[in-house]
Formats: structure tokens, C-alpha cells, sequence
């Protein structure tokens, strides 16, 4: 009740915050930078799109428009001894330009030490990385590729580093 005074100018702020308009120089008038314009959806293209679909799986087909990647996540646990380098998983491509990324991150360095993420084709070539603790990237020539982790460490004695890491594919 000691603060009833206050809600008429409390009402007129928050009026005021949901419908500013300003003027320019030169009279025209501007709309707020949060008024923003939503494109209206295409309800015919989105039932065309599902008719299309349910019409290539009745024939037993999938239009390779509608098909999608199924992502493969998985993490897990290993330890890298210093100044080695460990592959520690490994992956195979079939060459096609759709469902190419693949990406590795490790999420949890337990003891600190200096891990690079490397991906290496069957050839020992290297194709992305070796710079950090995470790579991701697209693949498009069809082999087995290989995610190596150096510890890069050189102090210390003959101690491991251990991480958590996950990888990632849509493949």
C-alpha cells in the first residue's frame, strides 16, 4: 500500500517500452531495433513436402531430398602417455557429400595436460587439426580415418594424462 502511488508512472514505463517509435532529423519514422518482421510460414510447401514423402515410402524408395543424417554420439575415457601419440577412435567414410561431419572434443582434461586432437587418414595424412582439443570438419573422399590425441606434455616422468572425449558423426 506504500507504494500505490508508484504504479500509475510504473504502468506508463512499461506501456511505453512495448510500443517506441522514433522520429529522425528529418521526420521520418523508425521503428525499434526488437521489432522484428516473422517471414509467414508456407503451410502448402510444408504438405507438399509430407505428401511427397509418405508417397516415396509407399513405394518402398526414400527421395534422397527427405533423407536424414542419424547422428552417432559416444564419449568415453582414456589416458595418453607424454609426449605419445594414441589413436583412440576411428571412423569410415563412404565418399558421399551428404552426412560428412564428423568432429571430436575432448570435454575433460583431468590433469591439464597439453592434448592435440589430430585426424588422420588411413595413409598416416593428415587431415585436420593437431592444433587443439577439438576438431570438427567434413570429409569427402570415401576411407577409414583415424582420431589421434598426442600429449604434447614434456615435463613431468613417465605419468599419463587422462581425458574424457566424445565423438560426433552424422553419418
Amino acid at each position: 500500500m506504500k507504494f500505490l502511488h508508484l504504479l500509475p508512472a510504473t504502468i506508463l514505463v512499461v506501456a511505453a517500452s512495448f510500443s517506441f517509435n522514433a522520429m529522425s532529423a528529418d521526420g521520418i519514422v523508425t521503428e525499434s531495433p526488437s521489432a522484428k518482421v516473422q517471414e509467414p510460414h508456407d503451410q502448402t510447401a510444408s504438405l507438399n513436402s509430407i505428401l511427397d514423402f509418405e508417397e516415396a515410402a509407399k513405394s518402398g524408395e526414400t527421395a534422397s531430398a527427405y533423407q536424414r543424417c542419424n547422428p552417432t554420439i559416444y564419449t568415453r575415457y582414456t589416458s595418453v602417455k607424454l609426449n605419445t601419440k594414441k589413436t583412440v577412435a576411428s571412423f569410415t567414410h563412404g565418399g558421399a557429400s551428404v552426412c560428412n561431419r564428423y568432429g571430436f572434443t575432448i570435454y575433460r582434461n583431468y590433469d591439464g595436460h597439453d592434448l592435440r586432437v589430430t585426424l588422420v587418414n588411413s595413409d598416416g595424412k593428415k587431415i585436420r587439426g593437431g592444433y587443439g582439443e577439438a576438431v570438427y570438419t567434413r570429409v569427402y573422399d570415401a576411407g577409414t580415418y583415424y582420431w589421434e590425441v598426442e600429449n604434447k606434455t614434456t615435463t613431468g616422468s613417465d605419468t599419463y594424462g587422462g581425458m574424457a572425449y566424445e565423438v560426433i558423426s552424422n553419418n
